[in-house]
């Protein structure tokens, strides 16, 4: 008699399939049936939930990096997201009364965590623990961003160490308790040093290094490389791949120290550096660049001029080569059109993929009015981004004078791409996709979108309590694991941090 067919018996790519449609604990608690499907599904496990991580600059958050580099789980783990928020303090009761119930002593203790915290990175004990478990892994990608906590776990991927904090402390502190101010001087140029220094001591190359900020002040500071940084971090730099530099609206808004407030300042000068020592880039993106001081001039020159800004006595940082650059993705700043053109002209040996949105674009002259110059302008940047193989433009508003325009298809759409051999061609044909009429700068805004955008708001509710059902349901589910089998799939360590 055939024994009944059950998960143990059945083929591989079925059990797979199966597993496809289970969540985080489901999967976790199928894994614990037994050793045999626990063997099965271990690499498909290690694939979806070690490969992309996201940790806060805490201890217990950087010893779980730290445990999994060290564990089974640490050859699947491709890419690091370090977090520059910090816990911030909550006032518990007054200084005329004393704890007095569960509520207050979680408060003392989520306060200490934050004192903590301060100290770790006053001693630069997370630099420590970055490069132990650096050392030991293999990572393509680094992150730093200002990642905020997780509000769907289809959105976001979840920071290690808040679960942590709120067993320990009943604080949760998913909405505004990890905060991206704080008393520590510039704690995104603290991080980002730490992070690459951390990268250049443990030997590391990844191939991508990205900085997210959106809501703090990301100095160009926070991009220098002193001399006594420059044998372990000029390495890494070398080596990347790729550079993400989203940086938001506070972007690049710092001087050289002993530089002058003045209209010509260099406020670019680090960013500068930080390029021309990254030699090996084939895909770069840079959003949020707002000050004229010649950065995209220096971008596309050949050699320096004094077009590409006043270095003030400085180092002057050479233009970058990029002999392999593939693909430029630029936003959120405003330009003028020939410096965009003469930067795909420089690399147009390898340059084949151009994305431009959210930015305003200046002809060339601008006391020229109807936008005389826009069809000359075309036929330029056509001839000049003829290597490219694929566009793709959104949002893109062009000024002459005091009047602006949006780059529209006829359809409306303010999203233009193509991809393919003919691009000389297709981009002549923007000429007719700027409007006669002048564009009001509200682009139509209305009540009616103050009411799709409530309706959003309300959308985003539901998808946040939805998440915190998900989050209670794994803690219980955490809480019930037995202590011996925790330490061999450090669940605790790891979904519970």
């Amino acid at each position: 008699m055939m024994a009944p067919a059950n998960l143990t018996t059945m083929p591989l790519e079925v059990l797979l399939e199966i597993t496809s449609y289970l969540d985080a604990p489901s999967h976790c608690a199928l894994r614990l049936t037994c050793r045999g499907i626990e063997a099965a599904l271990f690499r498909t496990f290690a694939q979806d939930y070690f490969r992309k991580i996201t940790i806060m600059r805490t201890e217990f958050s950087l010893q779980a990096l730290v445990d999994i580099s060290e564990s089974r789980f640490g050859p699947y783990l491709q890419h690091v997201i370090i977090s520059t928020r910090l816990l911030s303090p909550k006032r518990a009761f007054t200084g005329r009364r004393l704890p007095r119930n569960e509520r207050d002593h979680g408060l003392v203790k989520y306060n200490q965590m934050c004192s903590d915290q301060f100290v770790l990175l006053e001693t630069s004990y997370d630099q420590e623990l970055l490069v132990e478990a650096f050392r030991n892994l293999n990572l393509q990608v680094i992150e730093v961003s200002e990642t905020a906590p997780s509000y769907s776990p289809n959105r976001f991927l979840p920071i290690y160490g808040t679960s942590h904090i709120f067993r320990e402390t009943s604080v949760d502190i998913k909405l505004d308790d990890i905060s991206s101010y704080s008393n520590i001087r510039k704690p995104n140029a603290k991080c980002v040093h730490n992070v690459l220094f951390a990268l250049g001591k443990a030997g590391a190359r990844p191939k991508r290094f990205g900085i997210e900020t959106n809501y703090s002040r990301f100095d160009d500071e926070s991009l220098n490389i002193p001399p006594f940084m420059t044998k372990a971090v000029w390495p890494v730099l070398s080596n990347l791949e790729a550079i993400d530099i989203r940086v938001g609206a506070r972007s690049m808004a710092s001087i050289p120290m002993g530089m002058p407030d003045g209209s010509d300042r260099l406020e670019t000068y680090y960013l500068r550096k930080f390029l021309a020592q990254s030699t090996q880039i084939k895909r770069l993106r840079i959003e949020h660049i707002y000050h004229f001081d010649g950065f995209f001039r220096w971008v596309s020159a050949s050699s320096l001029d004094n077009r590409s800004g006043k270095f003030h006595g400085l180092e002057p940082a050479q233009p970058p080569v990029f002999t392999q650059l593939q693909e430029l993705e630029l936003g959120w700043f405003q330009t003028r059109f020939e410096d965009i053109a003469d930067i795909v002209e420089k690399f147009s040996t390898t340059l084949r993929k151009l994305t431009l949105h959210d930015l305003t674009i200046i002809l060339p002259d601008p006391t020229k009015q109807q936008f005389e110059d826009w069809p000359t302008t075309i036929e330029n940047l056509a001839q000049k981004c003829s290597c490219l193989e694929e566009v793709s433009f959104s949002r893109i508003a062009v000024e002459s004078g005091h009047m602006r325009r949006y780059i529209r298809l006829p359809s409306g759409s303010e999203r233009f791409s193509y991809v393919g051999p003919d691009m000389r061609k297709v981009l002549g044909y923007m000429v007719e996709m700027l409007p006669e009429e002048e564009l009001d700068e509200s682009d139509g805004y209305d009540d009616e979108d103050d009411e799709e955008l409530d309706a959003s708001d309300d959308d985003d509710l539901a998808d946040f309590e939805e998440y915190l059902d998900y989050v209670d349901g794994y803690d219980d589910f955490m809480d019930g694991i037995d202590d011996g089998l925790a330490e061999d799939f450090m669940y605790q360590r790891i979904f519970g941090v």
